[in-house]
C-alpha cells in the first residue's frame, strides 16, 4: 500500500529549508543589488525634483518679464521725498 505522502519528485516531502531540497530563490549579488536600489532611489528623487522645481526656459522668461513689469509699475507709483521738499 503506497503512503499518503508519496509523490513523483524526490525532494517534495522535505521541509522548505532543509538540506537536499531544491532551492527556488534567485542568487543575488548584494553589492549590485544595493547599487541598483540606490540608482532607482536617485531616479525617483530626480523625477520628483523635475516636477517640483523644473521649469522650461520660456516659463522662466515669462516670469522674469512679469516681475520686471510689476517692479516698473511699483516704481512709477512711488513718491520721492526729495521732490516734496522743494
Amino acid at each position: 500500500m503506497p503512503s499518503a505522502r508519496s509523490s513523483k519528485t524526490k525532494g517534495s516531502n522535505c521541509f522548505p529549508f532543509s538540506y537536499g531540497c531544491p532551492v527556488s530563490a534567485e542568487i543575488v549579488n548584494l553589492r549590485q543589488f544595493k547599487k541598483k536600489q540606490a540608482r532607482s532611489d536617485k531616479d525617483r528623487q530626480a523625477e520628483q525634483n523635475r516636477i517640483s522645481f523644473g521649469r522650461t526656459k520660456s516659463e522662466k522668461k515669462l516670469t522674469r518679464a512679469l516681475n520686471d513689469k510689476a517692479e516698473r509699475a511699483h516704481d512709477q507709483g512711488r513718491i520721492d521725498k526729495n521732490d516734496d521738499a522743494e
